[in-house]
């Protein structure tokens, strides 16, 4: 079976480091994955936004964050997901090149 990657934003599951840290892990199997590692940090680390409304409760956290592969199939390329906040105050779509992994 081929590697098998899961992104995940820090949830209750992990409860590692905060719920805006994305976390990183793999498996071969499907039932033995590796230590959780931290895969991107918080938006503010990589944005700068106003600060943002009482309404917005998980701002600064990527959600649903997804990879892209390369050709290969097995090479990381993109992160992208959304996040709360932008123009509207609804969500924004977010898309990171992968240099280093």
């Amino acid at each position: 079976m081929e590697t098998t990657w899961e992104i995940s934003h820090d949830s209750k599951r992990y409860g590692l480091f905060n719920h805006e840290y994305g976390l990183h892990l793999t498996t071969k199997n499907g039932l033995e994955w590796t230590k959780p590692e931290i895969a991107y940090l918080n938006m503010k680390h990589y944005i700068n936004e106003p600060n943002p409304p009482k309404h917005l409760n998980r701002f600064g956290r990527l959600e649903r964050p997804m990879l892209l592969l390369d050709k290969d199939g097995k090479t990381p390329k993109f992160l992208f997901g959304a996040t709360q906040g932008g123009a509207f105050e609804t969500s924004t779509t977010f898309v990171f090149e992968i240099v280093n992994g």
